[in-house]
């Protein structure tokens, strides 16, 4: 994974998951320090739902905290739920909500997704957002 660094990145939990990855990982490390990654309440509450106890919850509170933040706004639901409807049409792209609002976060915020997930192509053909893999897709 190789990350411009004139750009703030939104990640999705299917980064979150895998920064421990030596492909990864480095790269990672380095845009943390350099203040590139945000973070969307809908990833913070995947994150959460893996926390084993209190301690294990305010630790990953205090790591995510830490981030650039990317709230949600009604505007944002409202574009979310617009590229749901518009993917409806092709009956094959089933797209979770939580995409959605991750993507349309994007979308308003002019920042770019940091993923490992193939739904933010799609996404991205229908809100122009900037879709970014962290390796090929299958790699890992």
């Amino acid at each position: 994974m190789s990350l411009p660094g004139d750009r703030i990145y939104l990640f999705d939990t299917s980064v979150w998951l895998r920064t421990k990855h030596p492909l990864i990982g480095p790269d990672w490390e380095a845009a943390m320090r350099n203040d590139r990654l945000a973070v969307s309440p809908i990833v913070a509450f995947e994150v959460f739902y893996d926390a084993q106890n209190q301690a294990d919850f305010e630790e990953l509170e205090r790591e995510l905290d830490a981030l650039r933040q990317a709230p949600l706004t009604q505007g944002i639901v409202r574009t979310a739920r617009q590229a749901l409807h518009d993917l409806s049409a092709k009956a094959s792209h089933r797209i979770p909500f939580q995409d959605a609002l991750i993507a349309a976060t994007a979308a308003h915020k002019n920042l770019t997704v940091l993923h490992y997930d193939g739904h933010y192509d799609l996404l991205g053909e229908v809100l122009g957002f900037e879709s970014r893999w962290v390796a090929p897709p299958d790699s890992l």
